[in-house]
């Protein structure tokens, strides 16, 4: 996958592999299409514009017929949604915020499900199940470390979620206001 994208881009230029990609991808509604949008994507995430790469790899995940495509389609869907994890995961790992860093990893967590559940017979699903069960143990250890290093520091955090209004607290942030959790 990436690496044919990068060879190509090395080939022929950044730019001209990209409009080819996009090009082939606009006229192709079959395995074509998908696997040129897919290679899009990957060129995308090789230059580190991540939301972008996404962006290209959800339009193969949903569209091409979604979850009535044909299995050559599949194919690249489930590749789509496994790079589109990836990415995530890199999101993850450059977060400035606990509020991005906690998009990040619902995100990678949404397309990992996503091969799982759609894609479950594809060779990737397995490894997507794995990152999954990777993905909660680092989420429950890093939590773990945060409610220590604030117990040990006493400091507290919240997070509002301005979609939802919802406002989370940590235990400590209750310990310092005097109230139970």
């Amino acid at each position: 996958g990436t690496d044919v994208a990068v060879d190509y881009a090395s080939a022929n230029g950044t730019a001209e592999a990209g409009a080819d990609y996009a090009a082939a991808a606009g006229k192709s509604r079959g395995e074509v299409g998908a696997r040129a949008r897919f290679m899009y994507g990957e060129l995308f995430f090789e230059q580190k514009k991540f939301a972008d790469a996404i962006r290209q790899f959800q339009r193969v995940m949903f569209g091409y017929g979604a979850e009535k495509a044909p299995d050559e389609i599949k194919n690249w869907q489930s590749k789509a949604g496994f790079e589109a994890a990836r990415c995530a995961e890199v999101q993850i790992a450059n977060a400035k915020t606990a509020t991005e860093k906690a998009e990040a990893v619902a995100d990678a967590k949404k397309f990992y499900q996503y091969v799982v559940q759609n894609h479950a017979g594809h060779d990737l699903a397995a490894t997507a199940k794995a990152r999954l069960a990777e993905e909660k143990l680092w989420v429950e250890r890093s939590e773990a470390y945060m409610a220590e290093a604030q117990r040990l520091s006493h400091t507290g955090s919240w997070h509002l979620n301005v979609r939802t209004g919802k406002v989370v607290w940590s235990q400590e942030s209750f310990a310092i206001l005097g109230f139970d959790s």
